[in-house]
């Protein structure tokens, strides 16, 4: 919660200029962002969400697999990613967080969701990460992920 907040905390104050911002916990409910701006304030709903449909990103589902990225990336995502990346690098990839490079089921699971056009690349990382003589870190592999892109 606290990495989306923070790309949502600079999304309203860098791309729509809004000041006061304030982030409630509700507990079951999650959390929720107040703007306290005076021009925030008199938005219309439509205008309000359209603010909100800002921060959507439809990444497509099991059904639809055509789901592709435009480069450049859109300066939204592009500042989510620089927020993200090493919130993730840092929690999601060693074993210590999520593991999910940590083990060849996890990287295994990780490569199958690659779009077809790079299972060559896929199975390049495969047969090299589970190699007895690999002895990269799930940081390294992910960043040999991000080289092979």
């Amino acid at each position: 919660m606290g990495m989306a907040m923070e790309v949502m905390n600079e999304g309203l104050r860098n791309d729509f200029g809004f000041e006061h911002v304030a982030w409630f916990y509700s507990g079951r409910r999650g959390v929720h962002c107040w703007v306290c701006d005076d021009g925030a304030r008199k938005l219309t709903n439509e205008a309000r969400s359209a603010v909100a449909t800002y921060f959507e990103v439809n990444l497509g589902s099991d059904k639809n697999k055509n789901f592709n990225l435009s480069s450049p990336l859109h300066p939204m995502l592009s500042r989510a990613y620089d927020i993200l990346e090493p919130r993730f690098v840092e929690s999601v990839l060693p074993e210590e967080g999520h593991g999910l490079l940590s083990t060849r089921a996890s990287w295994t699971k990780l490569l199958m969701t690659l779009p077809k056009q790079a299972n060559s690349v896929a199975a390049k990382l495969e047969e090299k990460w589970g190699s007895k003589r690999d002895t990269t870190t799930p940081e390294e592999k992910w960043d040999e992920l991000k080289t092979a892109f």
